[in-house]
């Protein structure tokens, strides 16, 4: 099978979902320590809402490169590179936040590890090994998911799940069957765009205006569905959830647009490919770092882009670092 050509575009992209992740993180805790007065706190908020795409754009970026990298092997190869490649790194963290950073009762840690329980960014990985699990089965099939009237058939599904889910009342799952719910329209729509590569890339740049301006569209929408739905109700989980119809929206036309733009970054691949090299590290690290830079360095009294930048090049540098240290493997996947 031939060797997928380089794409700079999903590297970029997912250096820019890891950024998106932090700045949901930093400016959560803005927004926490001003007591949640999100009328004081406009630039908090706002970065906030229009960030939620991270973590749907990163289901949408496994699902891709999966399908665009997929070899013929058997399932036990196949868990052997991708499922322990992320595992060692995931159990270690684990321990580390649940040691020191957040302290439980290690007899707790078997479930820790099996929800991500450790810290609050780590419930990510048991949910996307669900998908890893599931991958070879979904690609044998992956002709009848790309099929238009299947693909939107699951999308009423999907739309239907979230809606539940953000405006009635979070699915009764654990997070464990509940993340994959929300979040299986991403990742199938990922493998179809590897599967229909030539027509999605010609597809994308017919439609990178349109896409552009329902992203800006979109953004602005979802900063106003949290804000206003936190307001009438002070239900927290109305500006912090990123799982609902209108960020599903807005996802897509994100992956779309991005996809296009950051493909012009091709003199810029070298950089690209790094950051991204990096940003496993990164998301496993910028919780510790944004508690340390909160204990001593009084992160409570930065405002939101002194915190950001803090604990973005504070975790980036530490990852350059550790990546150059090969015996740290464990650390850094």
């Amino acid at each position: 099978m031939k060797k997928p050509t380089y794409d700079v575009a999903i590297d970029a992209m997912r250096t820019v979902s890891i950024l998106a992740v932090i700045l949901i993180h930093t400016s959560t805790k803005i927004l926490q320590f001003g007591q949640d007065d999100l009328i004081t706190l406009p630039v908090a908020i706002f970065s906030n809402q229009i960030s939620r795409f991270a973590v749907p754009l990163f289901f949408m970026i496994s699902g891709f490169v999966l399908e665009l990298n997929h070899k013929d092997e058997s399932y036990a190869a196949y868990l052997s590179r991708r499922v322990k490649k992320i595992f060692v790194p995931y159990v270690v963290w684990s321990l580390i936040y649940s040691l020191w950073v957040y302290p439980q009762d290690l007899s707790n840690l078997p479930r820790l590890i099996l929800y991500g329980g450790a810290s609050y960014q780590l419930y990510f990985i048991p949910a996307i090994v669900v998908f890893y699990l599931i991958f070879p089965i979904l690609h044998r099939l992956i002709s009848f998911i790309s099929n238009k009237w299947v693909m939107i058939s699951l999308l009423t599904i999907q739309m239907w799940f979230l809606y539940r889910d953000y405006y009635i009342k979070p699915l009764a799952f654990e997070e464990l069957v509940r993340i994959p719910t929300l979040a299986f329209w991403v990742f199938l729509l990922g493998m179809v765009a590897a599967k229909n590569l030539t027509k999605m890339k010609i597809l994308v740049e017919k439609f990178r205006w349109w896409l552009t301006g329902l992203m800006i569209l979109m953004a602005g929408f979802v900063f106003w569905e949290g804000r206003s739905g936190f307001l009438r109700t002070h239900n927290y989980f109305l500006y912090y959830s990123q799982w609902r119809p209108s960020t599903l929206i807005y996802t897509s036309a994100v992956a779309g647009s991005l996809y296009y733009w950051l493909g012009k970054l091709k003199r810029w691949s070298n950089v690209v490919s790094e950051m991204s090299k990096l940003s496993f590290f990164v998301f496993f690290v910028h919780i510790l770092v944004l508690e340390l830079t909160i204990k001593y360095l009084g992160g409570e009294t930065m405002n939101d882009l002194t915190l950001f930048l803090t604990v973005t090049i504070t975790s980036f540098v530490l990852g350059s670092a550790v990546h150059r240290i090969g015996k740290l493997k464990w650390l850094t996947g």
